[in-house]
């Protein structure tokens, strides 16, 4: 196996510079360039599924659980929700599943094979790229992009546009491969087939906090989980536009003259004039006879209660 070359110290100077938006830029992902991957892709697209459910069984699978309860607890019934990068529509059949409604649901994907496969999802489907997203500024409340950041050539151009896209008061969620300590041998494995298909890289969490958080009113949190894969959450603060509230209902004035009945006595109460019924004697007469006879028989009952026990 070849040795590793030491670290040089310009590369060490690189590494730790990280005072301005520039150096950020420059240096969040400490590996050379990555080719484009869209055609790649294109090909992978009928085995997809199956090489990506190998991934989360033993690599990615709590990114993904965090992710996605990040997004279940993030959602409203009016959350405009954008899935960058959604690959064959894994995470959009899982929302929908739950409840989710489709309507406010896009799903974006550079590759044309990817998109075709999430044909059965009843939603918006745009074949764009995530380092120029076709969507005007705080257009949703919600961006997810899953597995999808380490696979693009200036991943740094592609995180400006999804924060870009994010409304005052909403979210993006992020899961990636992540440059992380491997658990045991098949996060090794993973990562070495990840790494000879060429399919994605992995990328520094903190330099990508630190990216995150040079935006403007963005804040930035971490999501535990253990692997070579990441979930972060990074808010966008602002006005929160609140729903209509409700009008006020007055309540209701209640009348006077009701006859109130203890121990077969009738009480005297003020009796408002507007009520037309009071003043017809037979019905004030019957009012009293049925409050009587109730009384009587709630009197009744507690003497039988009584008396069984």
């Amino acid at each position: 196996m070849p040795r590793l070359r030491p670290a040089t110290n310009t590369c060490k100077r690189l590494c730790s510079c990280h005072d301005t938006s520039e150096s950020v830029e420059i240096h969040m992902f400490a590996q050379k360039p990555m080719r484009d991957c869209v055609d790649q892709y294109e090909r992978l697209a009928p085995r997809y599924d199956r090489l990506h459910h190998r991934w989360l069984r033993y690599a990615g699978g709590e990114a993904q659980a965090a992710l996605e309860a990040l997004v279940r607890a993030l959602a409203t019934p009016n959350s405009k929700l954008l899935d960058a990068g959604c690959g064959t529509g894994k995470l959009a059949r899982t929302l929908i599943s739950e409840g989710m409604s489709p309507h406010l649901m896009t799903l974006l994907d550079p590759s044309a094979a990817m998109l075709a496969r999430c044909a059965d999802i009843p939603v918006p489907k745009i074949q764009g790229r995530l380092e120029a997203l076709p969507f005007g500024d705080g257009a949703f409340d919600l961006v997810t992009c899953v597995w999808a950041l380490e696979t693009v050539p200036d991943p740094y151009l592609a995180l400006t546009e999804l924060c870009r896209v994010v409304r005052p008061g909403g979210a993006l969620c992020l899961a990636f491969c992540a440059d992380e300590p491997a658990r045991g041998l098949s996060d090794c494995l993973m990562r070495k087939a990840l790494l000879f298909r060429g399919t994605g890289r992995f990328l520094s969490r903190s330099r990508l906090m630190r990216a995150i958080e040079s935006f403007d009113r963005f804040e930035v949190r971490a999501i535990p989980s253990h692997g070579p894969a990441s979930t972060v959450l990074a808010r966008r603060t602002g006005a929160v536009i609140e729903a209509p509230s409700k009008p006020k209902v007055e309540p209701r004035k209640q009348r006077r003259g009701r006859v109130g009945v203890h121990h077969g006595a009738v009480q005297d109460h003020a009796i408002e004039e507007t009520d037309p019924k009071w003043n017809n004697s037979r019905y004030r007469d019957q009012t009293a006879t049925n409050n009587t006879i109730c009384s009587a028989k709630r009197k009744h009952d507690r003497i039988l209660y009584c008396w069984n026990r």
